[in-house]
């Protein structure tokens, strides 16, 4: 019998409006101040609404920002591995304040949900690279992609529309998890591609092998033991308890060794290595602990 291990942080968030309500939304949305996203915010948004990356409800906030590039966790002290922010410009700031909430478009203009304001702040890109990489030298492609977005960034919840008929997405993580409930899978693994990319496959009670399916794609930090890390959240969210990750095993253990392996729900570690025959094929994911406190995680 399936048993999925429990979602990161304890439950699986699902950030889209029920189709009854998109047609209320898009008239909502067309009177806020709209914000752009690019690439690596659009992927970010669709991680939140599927729920891949639970516990997070939207963009951070300051607290959560500070947390994961200091102690990689959380306000509420769930494990978390990099910065989900939404940047805008200064002169920005004042207009989306007194309006609380934004539109959020896709680089072709498209509407793809609403963002309900609840932090804005004003971060140092010199200062979150050398927490991320430790160098703040432009020639870094992660320090590169920082120095050129804005400085402002706003924080909060999202509501997202759902995916527009005939547009191809991946498997939703609450869809592989009901499919592992219907077809009596024993259990599901994951492998995590140094690309971003993912899939997962489910065992069948006998041992055969149940559906590979391609999970959301993960935008990357090019912070290789952190993005690692994000990649293992985003399976164990599919449901997975056990993952490969394409990655060196010297960038996991620089990020591994700042966490308790109880509290991040990983219980031993061979990881497949880039251009080498892995050492062992996964790593477990045991559930996660209830937690207490509850964080803001918008």
């Amino acid at each position: 019998m399936f048993r999925s291990p429990e979602p990161h942080g304890g439950d699986l968030v699902d950030r889209f409006v029920p189709e009854e309500e998109a047609l209320e939304l898009r008239e909502r949305a067309a009177r806020l101040p709209r914000i752009a996203l690019d690439g690596r915010e659009l992927a970010d948004l669709d991680l939140v609404a599927t729920g891949a990356a639970s516990p997070l409800t939207g963009f951070m906030g300051l607290r959560d920002y500070q947390g994961v590039l200091r102690r990689l966790r959380l306000a509420d002290g769930t494990p978390w591995p990099v910065p989900v922010t939404l940047a805008v410009t200064l002169d920005r700031i004042a207009a989306l304040l007194r309006a609380d909430a934004a539109a959020l478009l896709d680089g072709r203009g498209r509407l793809r949900g609403v963002l309900a304001i609840q932090d804005v702040f004003v971060r140092s890109a010199r200062e979150e690279a050398r927490a991320m990489y430790g160098t703040d030298d432009p020639a870094h492609p992660g320090v590169r992609y920082l120095l050129s977005r804005p400085p402002g960034v706003v924080g909060g919840s999202v509501t997202v529309l759902p995916t527009p008929d005939g547009e191809e997405r991946a498997a939703l993580p609450r869809e592989v998890r009901a499919l592992a409930r219907r077809r009596g899978w024993s259990g599901i693994a994951g492998l995590a591609a140094a690309d971003g990319a993912g899939c997962i496959e489910g065992t069948e009670e006998r041992g055969g092998a149940g559906a590979l399916l391609a999970t959301q794609r993960v935008a990357l930090r090019h912070a290789p033991g952190r993005d690692a890390l994000l990649q293992a959240i985003v399976l164990k969210n599919y449901g997975a308890r056990e993952v490969l990750l394409e990655c060196e095993r010297s960038d996991w253990l620089d990020v591994a060794a700042r966490l308790d392996g109880e509290d991040l729900g990983v219980t031993s570690l061979p990881l497949g290595v880039r251009g080498a025959r892995p050492e062992g094929p996964f790593f477990p994911v045991a559930p996660q602990s209830e937690r207490g406190a509850q964080g803001h995680r918008g």
